[in-house]
């Protein structure tokens, strides 16, 4: 897949293949919730449930003034999606200072 960079992007690692030359004990998970309903008590209830996921493309940059973290994931079904989230401005600064220990 081809991917267009912007100029505020600090630097793209391959979530999955950095934490497995990292740290191969690790991994990736989401957190899903479902909700349904049960006749038992008549209510609804909430259940929450972790997925392990493959991190593609991971990467920060700054807009407008605010810092965000992006990320492709991929579900054990081969659902993929893009996670967008904002992070501070201190783990920004940290994300790119893996660029000069990648260099």
């Amino acid at each position: 897949m081809l991917m267009t960079v912007d100029r505020n992007v600090t630097m793209i690692f391959q979530g999955s293949q950095l934490i497995e030359k990292a740290r191969p004990e690790k991994g990736f998970f989401i957190k899903s919730k479902k909700r349904y309903f049960s006749q038992k008590d008549d209510k609804w209830h909430t259940k929450f449930s972790w997925e392990p996921v493959t991190v593609g493309d991971l990467w920060v940059d700054e807009n407008g003034g605010k810092c965000q973290m992006h990320f492709r994931v991929r579900m054990a079904d081969d659902t993929m999606f893009q996670v967008d989230q904002p992070i501070s401005r201190q783990r920004y600064t940290l994300f790119g200072s893996y660029r000069q220990g990648a260099a």
